[in-house]
């Protein structure tokens, strides 16, 4: 009789933690928030993130993925690091919501690992008022001064924002790429929609696709589109390599770059 297969974190040595990179943050920083998940082996793991970090008061700016390996105690122990570069827009008590990865194993076996939730505190910036000493006309001055550097920062805070919003649409069309060859068809081709509904959203101030076809806004996302219309009906089987390309389409027209 032969051994039954292990398919449990545990047994595979596999561990998994998050930590931030301030102990201190303030809103308009941006800071790193690692998982960092390892095992006792050599062996290269194929780590899927299937969750990204949504969550009031913060902005994904970014995320990069590090690997090494080290020697303790005569044991191969091997690390695995996901950054995400993340920037506090506002302040007050705020949690990252736990995240979840895929480990496909043997057979059409996967384990699942989770992080725990992470609640902190981000704090107001420490505003330094001028002591207003002396003429009105002094006064009006520092009023003028005042209302300019607003106006500016407003400008700065939307181009940052809107950067960041792309930054997530990227990240979220890497994911579903590095999903499309363990993703059923149908559910892949909707969370595409979703990703797709983010875009225009952002692009153009509206998730209704099939409008924004028909006005020509994204007439070229028309076959993409009509693909989604397929698959919430029951339709939407296709091989991966269809899916792939219907990506790599899709990505291009977005504007989007991998690096």
């Amino acid at each position: 009789m032969s051994e039954k297969p292990i398919y449990s974190a545990e047994d595979l040595g596999i561990s998994i933690a998050a930590s931030l990179s301030k102990n201190v943050i303030t809103v308009g920083d941006t800071f790193d928030y690692t998982v960092t998940i390892t095992w006792e082996s050599n062996s290269v793991l194929a780590l899927v993130p299937k969750t990204s970090i949504y969550a009031k008061g913060l902005s994904t700016v970014g995320v990069k993925q590090n690997s090494s390996r080290d020697v303790k105690d005569g044991k191969t122990v091997s690390k695995n690091e996901f950054v995400y570069k993340v920037a506090a827009t506002d302040t007050g008590s705020v949690t990252i919501p736990e995240l979840s990865f895929m480990v496909p194993v043997e057979g059409a076996h996967t384990i699942g690992l989770r992080t725990p939730p992470k609640e902190f505190h981000v704090d107001a910036p420490v505003n330094f008022l001028p002591f207003v000493v002396g003429l009105v006309v002094a006064f009006a001055l520092v009023c003028a001064f005042v209302i300019r550097k607003r106006k500016r920062a407003a400008a700065v805070a939307k181009k940052v924002a809107k950067a960041a919003e792309e930054n997530t649409i990227r990240e979220e069309m890497l994911v579903l790429k590095s999903r499309v060859k363990v993703a059923e068809s149908r559910e892949w081709l909707l969370a595409l929609e979703t990703a797709m509904k983010q875009f225009a959203k952002w692009k153009f101030d509206s998730e209704d696709l099939e409008a924004l076809v028909r006005n020509g806004s994204m007439a070229d996302f028309a076959e993409t589109v009509k693909l989604f219309s397929e698959a919430r009906y029951g339709g939407g089987n296709r091989d991966q390599l269809a899916n792939l390309e219907t990506w790599k389409v899709t990505f291009k027209l977005m504007n989007l770059e991998e690096e």
